[in-house]
C-alpha cells in the first residue's frame, strides 16, 4: 500500500521525469545510457559519413548505473593505440598507461565494453562480481567504427559497488554545490529504486520550501504534502522533522510547528542543528510554555 500510495504522489507532483541531461565537464552528471550513446551517436553523424575515428574534445563526465557483466580483460593493441593518442593529445604522454583493460557492463543499450583507470582494477575484482548493480563515473573521450559497431572509449574513472548509496551521496553532494539539477536527478531515479525511501521525499519537499522561501503559500503547502508521506515511509529520521517545521512555521501552523520539533529532539537531532533566529522567530509567534499548558487541555 506504501508503495502504491507514494508512486501516485509522484506522479501527482510531476517529479517522475528526468530533466534533459546537462552535458558537462562535471564529473557526476547523471544519465541513462540512452541519453548519452544518443548523445554521441549523432555527434559522430555530424562529422563526415566515412570517418572512422572520432575525438569528442569537451570529455564530458557522466555517472551511470549498471549491472557488472562479468568480465575483464585487455584492450585490444590497436583499440589502445588510438585510445592512447586520445589521452594524450589531452592530457600529455604521461596520460599513457593510464589505460590498459576494459570491463563488461550490461546496459539497457545491451553490453558494452569499457576502458577503466589501472588503480581501480585490483578494487573491481575485488568488490564486484558478475550481476552486481554498481554505479560508474566516465569521461567520453572518442569513438572507432569498427565492424559496422561502435567501440565508445568511455574511461571509466570511478565506481561505487553500491548503486544506490552511492547515487545518494552524489545527489546531496550535488545539492550542497549548488548543481540543483543533478542533485534532484539523482533523487527522481532514487525514488524510482526504491519508492518506499523517505529521505527522497524530504529532499523533494525542502527543494520546495527553499524555492517558496518565504511567503510562498503554494509551494509550503506542496512541501508539508511531500514531508508527510516522508515521515510516513520514515519516520525515523528526525530531520524530517526539523524541515517539516520550518514550513509549518511559514504557514503560520505553530503548534504543528512545536510538535515536529519535538519529535526531532526526540529522535535525536542535535541541538546547534536548531537554527536560532528560526527557533526564537517561533518562540515570539507561539511561545514554548503556551503551547505545552495548550497541549495539556
Amino acid at each position: 500500500m506504501k508503495s502504491s500510495f507514494t508512486l501516485l504522489l509522484i506522479i501527482a507532483l510531476n517529479i517522475s521525469v528526468f530533466s534533459q541531461v546537462a552535458h558537462n565537464r562535471n564529473a557526476d552528471t547523471f544519465a541513462e545510457w540512452t541519453d548519452v550513446i544518443s548523445y554521441y551517436q549523432k555527434a559522430n553523424s555530424l562529422n563526415d559519413t566515412e570517418a572512422s575515428h572520432f575525438s569528442y574534445a569537451g570529455t564530458f563526465g557522466y555517472m551511470l548505473l549498471a549491472e557488472y557483466g562479468g568480465t575483464i580483460r585487455a584492450i585490444e593493441k590497436t583499440d589502445l593505440e588510438y585510445f592512447n593518442k586520445l589521452l594524450s593529445s589531452f592530457f600529455g604522454q604521461d596520460a599513457k598507461g593510464l589505460f590498459k583493460h576494459e570491463v563488461l557492463l550490461n546496459t539497457p543499450e545491451g553490453p558494452i565494453y569499457l576502458p577503466i583507470q589501472e588503480s581501480l582494477i585490483t578494487y573491481w575484482k575485488q568488490e564486484l562480481k558478475k550481476g552486481d548493480q554498481m554505479a560508474v563515473r566516465i569521461r567520453a573521450y572518442g569513438a572507432l567504427k569498427k565492424d559496422n559497431d561502435t567501440k565508445w572509449f568511455f574511461g571509466i574513472n570511478s565506481y561505487g559497488s553500491d548503486e544506490y548509496e552511492y547515487l545518494w551521496e552524489t545527489a546531496l553532494e550535488s545539492l550542497n554545490q549548488g548543481r540543483k539539477e543533478n542533485g534532484l536527478n539523482c533523487i527522481y531515479k532514487l525514488m524510482e529504486l526504491d519508492p518506499t525511501d523517505g529521505r527522497n521525499h524530504a529532499v523533494i519537499a525542502y527543494n520546495y520550501y527553499s524555492e517558496g522561501f518565504p511567503d510562498n503559500r503554494e509551494l509550503m503547502l506542496k512541501s508539508d504534502s511531500v514531508f508527510e508521506i516522508s515521515q510516513k515511509l520514515s519516520p525515523d529520521h528526525g530531520y524530517h522533522y526539523y524541515q517539516r517545521a520550518l514550513v509549518k512555521i511559514r504557514l503560520e501552523e505553530y503548534k504543528a510547528a512545536w510538535s515536529n520539533i519535538e519529535m526531532a529532539r526526540k529522535l535525536g537531532v542535535p541541538k546547534e542543528e536548531f537554527y536560532e533566529p528560526i527557533m526564537q522567530e517561533l518562540e515570539e509567534a507561539l511561545p514554548y510554555k503556551q503551547y505545552l499548558s495548550d497541549k495539556k487541555k
